[in-house]
């Protein structure tokens, strides 16, 4: 009967973590369809109920607190003193990345791992049998809208935006979330654990096809870092007469994404779909030029005043037309957070996520990440902020 106990309070704790993890998704980029101030109270209740009356007042937590007391400070500072809509906004976000880090603290890397792979896992079917069905049957989806965006769905699990192939045929996958570019972070998640984590060959695959459902120029480009950083490891660790036959094939595997990225840049920069890439760029650029004329606290949270910087330090060279550029959030992530907080502060949150106690290969995870967060506004968001706050633990817990 203990056992039986033991068994049942050990799968219950499981099902409430994996249920934080998936709410955690859909407030980090998730489809705005999904409510957000329901799913907030949400994640609450379940990381409440998971952490069984255990306070976040947690000796580990010490450099997080700390950082969040700075963070406080210079978003006031940068804002003039004024609490906004958005800066309540950011810091719920804040924490509920506390929250949802709380339930691994003790238990460690292995029990993040071994609860976040199966979603991952399903998110790569959701991918590819999205794009299969979009593409041969799309009368099978219902379309939606938020705010002027059109998507297809089935059930609001397999979705995608007809707007965003460029009048490609073959249709790309968003997930749960507002647009591919967000769904391939999950996805190169997965083929990241599943190279370097569980040495699965079969779901490595699994994980680069979901990956190419998406299109996603960012995402292909991490998933080739990601290819290329495992076959170096299987060269270096295969035994001699192995070496030769991964020598040969290595090439041979990276060919079909070298083509496809190759025609995705092209595209984007040259082709039909090139407004893409000048909104990258003019995100960038205005968030830089916003985050130097004001270094060291930033302009804080607030939309409103973002706007108005980037009304005077726009980006002049940019080609997108002025309707667009009017009240146009940011969605670089890491310019973001050096404009919203300044330089010194910002870096700190960098060096959390460079430092992330949750996933192995920290180079990798991290070049993943940035590259990620460079292209969509996901670093104030509650799962980033799990990896940005497990890098700021004091003596951690790993297992």
């Amino acid at each position: 009967m203990a056992t039986l106990a033991l068994k049942s309070s050990f799968v219950q704790g499981q099902l409430l973590r994996r249920s934080a993890l998936l709410v955690a998704f859909l407030l980090s980029g998730g489809n705005s369809i999904f409510p957000r101030v329901p799913l907030a109270a949400l994640l609450i209740v379940i990381c409440v109920i998971a952490l069984g009356g255990k306070s976040l007042a947690r000796r580990e937590f010490t450099g997080c607190f700390l950082v969040l007391l700075a963070t406080f400070v210079v978003a006031m500072l940068g804002a003039d003193g004024i609490v906004s809509a958005s800066m309540l906004i950011r810091f719920t976000n804040f924490i509920l990345g506390l929250m949802v880090l709380s339930l691994y603290v003790e238990l460690g890397r292995k029990a993040f791992t071994d609860d976040i792979y199966p979603l991952l896992k399903f998110m790569c079917y959701q991918s590819i049998a999205t794009t299969a069905l979009g593409t041969i049957v799309p009368g099978l989806f219902t379309p939606f809208y938020v705010n002027e965006t059109t998507y297809n769905t089935i059930g609001l699990i397999l979705t995608f935006n007809p707007g965003a192939d460029g009048g490609n045929p073959i249709v790309r996958s968003s997930g749960f979330f507002f647009e591919p570019g967000v769904f391939q972070f999950y996805l190169n998640m997965f083929l990241l654990l599943a190279a370097f984590v569980r040495g699965d060959p079969k779901h490595m695959a699994l994980g680069l096809i979901a990956v190419l459902c998406t299109q996603s120029t960012t995402g292909l480009a991490i998933s080739a870092i990601l290819m290329v950083a495992y076959f170096v490891q299987r060269l270096k660790d295969a035994p001699s007469y192995g070496n030769l036959l991964i020598t040969i094939l290595s090439p041979i595997l990276l060919i079909p994404f070298a083509m496809l990225l190759s025609s995705n840049v092209e595209d984007k920069f040259f082709g039909t779909n090139r407004g893409s890439s000048w909104a990258r760029q003019y995100d960038t650029f205005t968030g830089f030029a916003v985050a130097v004329e004001n270094p060291l606290v930033g302009i804080g949270f607030d939309y409103q005043r973002y706007f108005e910087e980037s009304y005077h330090l726009g980006y002049k060279e940019s080609e997108l037309d002025t309707n667009t550029l009017t009240d146009r959030p940011n969605s670089n992530g890491i310019v973001t957070a050096f404009y919203s907080l300044g330089f010194p502060l910002g870096l700190i949150f960098l060096f959390g996520l460079y430092r992330q106690l949750l996933i192995d290969r920290r180079l990798l995870a991290f070049a993943l990440m940035f590259l990620s967060f460079s292209t969509e506004a996901l670093l104030f968001t509650p799962f980033a902020l799990m990896f940005v706050f497990s890098g700021l633990l004091v003596r951690p817990q790993q297992r």
